[in-house]
C-alpha cells in the first residue's frame, strides 16, 4: 500500500541466492507475509525463519524496475544496455537475490511482484518528471523477461504490477479536459499486461502470473486522484457501467488481457468490522468479495478478460489493520487488530474456493502506515500472539449452531482441545476437541454458551499452546 523507498533496496549490498530449502505443504487458504523493510535488510534471514515458524506459506516481495535498472533519472537508456537480459551490465539483482534466498532458505515460496513504476527513460513521455509516467509496454515487458529469465524455478508466481489504480503507481489516472476527466490508468495497465504476460510466459512457461493487484480505494475523476477498483476493473475490460462493450477512442483495438489468476487489496483502512459492506458500489473491501467475484465472473463470461483457470479465483497479496496507538486518527485498538485479523482470515476460509491466500502487510509498523503486528521498535501487538492461532466462533446460525473455527500455523494435522468458561465463572472447562486438516485449519459445530469465553489448545514439543479467547455473544 505504501510507496516504498527505492533507495533502500538499490544500496543494499547482500549475497547472492543461494540453494532453495525443500518447500514445506502449502495451506489453503494459503498464508502470505509482506514486509519490504525487513526483506531487504541485513535481519531477513532470521525474520524469515520466525515468518516459517509462524505459518507463513508465501512471502510478497517487489522487484523494483526503477531500483533495478541502471540510470533510472536519465532520460536515455544507457548505449549499450539490453533490457530484456538479465546479465546485462548495469542491472542491479544482488539486493533481490539476497531477499528470494532468505525466503527460500526458510523453505518458503516467493511471490513476486513486477512492479510497474521503471526508469525514467523507460517512460513513453520520458520528458515528463512524474514518476511512473506513463510507462513503456515494450520497455517493461522486456523488464519482466529479464525478471522471469533470472530467477526462473525459484519464483513460481508473478504479480504483474502494484495498485495501477493509484497515481503514485501509475500516471496519469485521469485524462482531464476542461471539467470533463477520463480514465487513463486502466487503459496504460491493460497495454502493460498485454505485453508483459507473454513475455513472462515465453521465459518461464510454468509460472503463474496474477494481474490486478488493485488498491480498494478511489475518488471521484479528477487530475489527481486514483480510480475506484470496480470502475478500473470495468475500464480494464472496455465496458460501460451496464457491461457493454465501450465505444470510446481509449478501448479502440482494444484485446482483452489474461491471466492465472486476480490480486487485490482488501483493505479496510476504517475503524469497521471486516464483515461491514461498503455503500460505495465502485469499491469491494475484505467484507465485499463476492462483489468482487461478481464482477470478475461476469466479464470472463463475456469474454472481456481470460482466466486461464476458466474462471479468476482471488489471491489477496496485501491485507492488515491499522492500530491506535500509533494511528489514532484511523487505527482500531490494539485488541480489535487481533480479532479483526482473526475474523479477516475465517471470511477468507469460508470463501475458500475461490480466494486462495491472504498476506499479511506488515511485520513491523513503518512510520506511515502501521498494520505491522510489532511497533516500529519490534515491540509485539496483540496481534503477534494471535497471529500463528487465529480462533473464531461464530454464532450467525445461532448458539446451538456455533462454528467454531481456526487454524495451527505452521500448517499440520494437530488435535486441538476446546476449552469454556462459562459466563460468570472464574476457570475454564473442557468443551470438545477437533482435528485440523493438512493446512491446519478445524472447523467444528457445536453449541455454544451465551456470553462464554472460549479458547483451544494443542501440544507441540515445546509445550502446551493456547490461542486467543473469543467471547460469544450474549443469548
Amino acid at each position: 500500500m505504501r510507496l516504498l523507498a527505492a533507495t533502500l533496496f538499490a544500496t543494499l549490498a547482500l549475497a547472492s541466492a543461494a540453494p532453495a530449502a525443500t518447500f514445506a505443504p502449502v495451506a489453503s487458504p494459503a498464508v502470505g507475509m509482506e514486509d519490504e523493510n525487513v526483506i531487504f535488510s541485513p535481519q531477513a534471514a532470521q525474520v524469515a525463519a520466525q515468518w516459517r515458524a509462524f505459518g507463513v506459506d508465501y512471502v510478497r516481495i517487489q522487484a523494483y524496475w526503477n531500483a533495478i535498472s541502471p540510470a533510472p533519472r536519465s532520460t536515455r537508456m544507457p548505449t549499450g544496455f539490453v533490457p530484456s537480459d538479465p546479465n546485462s551490465p548495469g542491472y542491479n539483482w544482488a539486493p533481490l537475490d539476497a531477499a528470494i534466498a532468505a525466503v527460500h532458505d526458510n523453505g518458503m515460496r516467493v511471490m513476486l511482484t513486477i512492479n510497474q513504476s521503471g526508469p525514467r527513460w523507460a517512460s513513453t513521455q520520458p520528458s515528463v518528471s512524474t514518476p511512473s509516467w506513463k510507462p513503456s509496454p515494450t520497455r517493461f515487458a522486456q523488464f519482466a523477461s529479464a525478471v522471469a529469465r533470472r530467477y526462473g524455478t525459484r519464483v513460481d508466481r508473478y504479480l504483474v504490477g502494484s495498485e495501477p489504480n493509484q497515481r503514485a503507481f501509475l500516471a496519469p489516472q485521469y485524462v482531464c479536459v476542461g471539467r470533463t476527466c477520463t480514465p487513463s490508468a486502466p487503459q496504460q495497465y491493460r497495454n502493460l499486461l498485454n505485453a508483459a504476460y507473454p513475455a513472462i510466459k515465453r521465459a518461464d512457461s510454468r509460472a503463474q502470473i496474477l494481474i490486478g493487484e488493485l488498491a480498494p480505494i478511489g475518488s471521484p475523476p479528477s487530475r489527481t486522484g486514483g480510480v475506484y477498483p470496480m470502475l478500473f476493473i470495468r475500464e480494464l475490460a472496455c465496458v460501460t457501467s451496464s457491461y457493454r462493450p465501450l465505444r470510446a477512442a481509449r478501448c479502440r483495438g482494444f484485446r482483452a488481457v489474461r491471466g492465472d489468476g486476480f490480486g487485490y487489496h482488501p483493505y479496510v483502512n476504517s475503524k469497521t468490522a471486516p464483515t461491514v459492506p461498503q455503500k460505495n458500489p465502485q469499491l469491494a473491501k475484505i467484507g465485499d468479495l463476492p462483489r468482487l467475484l461478481g464482477v470478475l465472473d461476469r466479464l470472463t463470461r463475456a469474454r472481456r478478460m481470460y482466466s486461464n483457470t476458466g474462471r479468476f479465483n482471488l489471491y489477496l497479496t496485501e491485507f492488515g489493520y491499522l492500530t491506535n496507538p500509533p494511528n489514532r486518527r484511523y487505527g482500531v485498538s490494539l485488541g480489535l487488530q487481533a480479532r479483526y485479523l482473526a475474523q479477516s482470515a475465517y471470511i477468507v476460509w469460508k470463501l475458500r474456493s475461490r480466494v486462495k491466500l491472504i498476506t499479511q502487510y506488515e511485520w513491523n509498523d513503518d512510520r506511515t502506515f502501521p498494520t505491522g503486528l510489532r511497533f516500529i521498535t519490534g515491540r509485539p501487538k496483540p496481534s503477534y500472539f494471535q497471529f500463528p492461532n487465529p480462533f473464531w466462533v461464530d454464532t450467525s446460525r445461532g448458539l446451538s449452531r456455533a462454528l467454531f473455527w481456526g487454524q495451527v500455523r505452521p500448517d499440520a494435522q494437530r488435535r486441538v482441545t476446546f476449552q469454556v468458561r462459562p459466563r460468570g465463572a472464574s476457570t475454564f472447562r473442557p468443551a470438545g476437541s477437533a482435528t485440523t486438516d493438512s493446512g491446519g485449519y478445524f472447523a467444528r459445530t457445536m453449541r455454544a454458551l451465551g456470553g462464554a469465553a472460549y479458547r483451544y489448545q494443542y501440544v507441540t514439543a515445546a509445550g502446551t499452546i493456547t490461542s486467543q479467547t473469543f467471547t460469544t455473544p450474549r443469548s
